[in-house]
This record gives structure tokens, C-alpha cells and sequence, in this order.
């Protein structure tokens, strides 16, 4: 734009380059050298400006990619998670076909056994094959029970557990066996645990059974029970029951266990043993058993380091049944 000299077009390039915007003003009459700085000049702000409309454009695109690719992402997630979810599915439902199959093989060669003997009139064998017909029963309920306590749907009877009581010297020794060294430590002054004894005590005896089986060749299990008040609450996902809990840790310096195997050990039915040696419902238990006492489980592993589980339990109060039992007994007569 050509502007003629003066005080008054001085003034008026800065008002018209504010209004009218990418404009070059070149004051008239104009040296050879001003002429040439400003082609300089708007050549540069050119070059600036399809740099920048270029930018701008690389920028959508690059957006416009990774907005795509974050969409290919979640959807490759939800199939993930979708295949993890059946093939835990598909694992439970061959494992509860499995045992389930073979129980029932059990319990139906028993009553052909029963027919047959009926048939010969030899009576005396009679009994014998019920008790193993009951046996395979007895089994298939465990299996059962097992499962809900997985699934966090048994019902639990919560009193105060004394752990001192609960875990006796000499049953724990029988229960690892003479090849395997127990050391029992438990804290003076330890609070009780609000807890279903029965499923407490079948939680600590598949511990027990596991720690035992990663010693095939003797070695150590140790059991230590203490007062644990957590200053910090667990996440979310971790929900916890209060601060003041009953920690229970088992350990044992045996094989220990692989990363993949540590990431599936509470999975039901998983199980590195033979399918003589074990349902693979243990751990599993114990995971569902704590999350539904409103406690906490946690493993820890590594190969030829041995194995710890640690048990958090809720610690009993007695205000806590004496809220429960005045909750659970409206008072004759009240209004509803």
C-alpha cells in the first residue's frame, strides 16, 4: 500500500496495519531501498505464513492419526479383556466339567457296584460302596463350597477369632508333614479377627497344603501372626474394612513361582500340580474368602526364592456385634 509522507500518513500506517491486518506500507515518493526491503520483508512473512498453514495441517493429520489410533487401541483393549474374560469362562467351565465328571463316574460305578452285588446276593459288599459313593458326595460339595467361596456368595457366620487358638502347634506339624520344619510366630497382645472360623480355618489349611507341596524335598514353612494398623487405605479396588487388621503370612523357602504363573494363581482350576495332587481351588478360596470377610490376600514369588501369602483380616470390635445384633433384632412393638 502506498502512503504519502507526512505526519498525518505516519499515523495512519499503524492504525490501518492494526485494521486491515497483513498489509506492507511503503511511504511515497520511496527510496530503491525501502522498495527492496519490503519485498525482502513480505517474501519472509509469506514463507512464515505457509509454514504455518502447513504446520497447521500436519498437526490435524497428526491428530486426526493418533485420534484413530486411540480408537483402534480401546477397541483392541475391549477384544483383550473380552478373550481374557472367556477364556477364564471357558477355564472354570472345564475345570467344573472335570471334577464334576469325575465324581459323578464315582458316585454312578458305585450304584452299579451296589446293583450288581444286590444281584449276586452278596450284601456284605453293600457298604462299602456306599461309603465310597459318599465320599465322592462329599467331594463334589466341597467343590461347590469352594466355588462360592470364590465368587464371594457363601454364607459367612463373622464372630471373633482367636488366632492363638485357632492355630495349634501340633495340628500344623501334622498337617505340613515331618519333612518340612514350621515355625510359628504369634505377636503378644494380638487383636481378634472378626471372621467365619470354619472358612478361616480351611483358608489357612490349603496355605498350608500349598506351602507344604512346593517342598517336595523338605525345607521351611513359617507362619507369623501380628497387629497391622495401616496409616494409608488400600485404592479403591482394594476396598478394606477399617485400619486395624490381623496380618497372616505363610511362607516357605521353596521352588517359588514364575511371573505368568503369580499373575494366574488365584484364577480357579489353575494349577502347575497334577490333577491328583490338587483342584486348583485353593488360592482361589482364599482370594474370595478375604475379599468377602472385607480383608485383603496378596502373594508374592519369585523362582527358587520361595513363596509369601499374606492374609489381612478385619479386627473384631465389640461395638461392631453390638451394632450388628441391635440392627438384626427390631424391638417388639416399635413402629416400622
Amino acid at each position: 500500500m502506498l502512503l504519502g509522507d507526512g505526519d498525518q500518513s505516519t499515523a495512519c500506517n499503524s492504525h490501518l496495519r492494526l485494521a486491515l491486518g497483513n498489509l506492507f506500507f511503503l511511504p511515497c515518493p520511496f527510496a530503491d531501498q525501502a522498495l527492496l526491503d519490503l519485498a525482502h520483508t513480505s517474501l519472509r512473512a509469506r514463507r512464515r505464513q505457509y509454514y504455518s498453514c502447513q504446520q497447521g495441517m500436519e498437526l490435524a493429520s497428526l491428530q486426526r492419526q493418533t485420534e484413530e489410533r486411540v480408537r483402534h487401541l480401546r477397541e483392541e483393549e475391549q477384544h483383550l479383556h473380552q478373550n481374557q474374560k472367556m477364556e477364564a469362562i471357558g477355564q472354570l467351565a472345564g475345570g467344573v466339567a472335570h471334577d464334576f465328571n469325575n465324581l459323578l463316574t464315582g458316585i454312578g460305578g458305585s450304584l452299579e457296584l451296589i446293583r450288581q452285588r444286590i444281584d449276586q446276593q452278596r450284601p456284605e459288599d453293600v457298604p462299602r460302596l456306599v461309603d465310597m459313593g459318599l465320599t465322592a458326595v462329599q467331594q463334589a460339595a466341597s467343590t461347590t463350597h469352594r466355588l462360592l467361596a470364590f465368587s464371594r456368595r457363601q454364607s459367612l457366620d463373622d464372630r471373633p477369632v482367636q488366632l492363638a487358638a485357632l492355630l495349634q502347634r501340633q495340628r500344623l506339624s501334622d498337617l505340613v508333614g515331618p519333612g518340612v520344619r514350621l515355625k510359628l510366630r504369634i505377636d503378644k497382645d494380638l487383636w481378634p479377627a472378626r471372621a467365619d472360623a470354619r472358612q478361616l480355618q480351611e483358608a489357612l489349611d490349603n496355605l498350608l497344603v500349598n506351602a507344604r507341596d512346593a517342598l517336595p524335598h523338605g525345607g521351611e514353612v513359617s507362619i507369623q501372626v501380628s497387629n497391622l494398623h495401616l496409616l494409608h487405605p488400600f485404592p479403591e479396588a482394594h476396598p478394606l474394612d477399617g485400619n486395624d487388621f490381623v496380618r497372616i503370612s505363610v511362607s516357605d523357602n521353596g521352588c517359588g513361582m514364575s511371573q505368568s504363573t503369580l499373575e494366574r494363581a488365584f484364577d480357579p482350576f489353575f494349577s502347575t500340580k497334577g490333577s491328583s495332587q490338587g483342584s486348583g481351588l485353593g488360592l482361589s478360596m482364599v482370594y474370595g474368602f478375604s475379599r468377602q470377610s472385607h480383608g485383603h490376600v496378596s502373594l508374592r514369588s519369585r523362582m527358587g526364592q520361595g513363596t509369601e501369602v499374606e492374609l489381612l483380616l478385619p479386627r473384631h470390635h465389640p461395638e461392631h456385634s453390638a451394632a450388628s445384633g441391635a440392627a438384626a433384632s427390631p424391638v417388639d412393638g416399635g413402629q416400622p
